[in-house]
């Protein structure tokens, strides 16, 4: 139970005592970890696929699948590191960069359908049954 592990752990420092909505929060916080990993996985397949020559949008697509794999790597070793705070401060800067290539790579991508030819009927399904 969290009352055993809260008296059993022995430092020398004073923490504050765990509670369950601290582990709710943080296995909330890996889950969702896990879920924006896959997403970041799909969207680079997705890219992979369907970009129709746009190189640019490729690439953006490498940079935010790199960034989420350097996000979930510092994440852990966060945790391995008992919350190192240069390790901990390096895991919330790569998360900004991952939210603003992600805003940029959608903001190009909005952009890049509505000035392009639309997709004619039938070619996504085609695109899907090769790959």
């Amino acid at each position: 139970s969290i009352e055993l592990y809260n008296q059993r752990r022995n430092d020398v420092r004073d923490f504050n005592v765990i509670t369950a909505g601290q582990i709710h929060l943080h296995m909330t916080h890996r889950i969702i970890a896990l879920a924006i990993l896959g997403i970041a996985i799909f969207v680079w397949r997705s890219f992979r696929a369907f970009s129709g020559g746009f190189k640019t949008l490729c690439k953006g697509a490498d940079l935010l699948l790199g960034l989420v794999i350097l996000q979930a790597g510092l994440g852990v070793f966060t945790v391995w590191s008992n919350k190192a705070a240069d390790i901990a401060t390096l895991h919330v800067m790569a998360g900004a960069l991952t939210l603003s290539c992600g805003v940029a790579l959608s903001v190009m991508s909005w952009r890049a359908v509505a000035t392009s030819n639309p997709v004619p009927a039938g070619a996504v399904e085609k695109n899907i049954a090769h790959n």
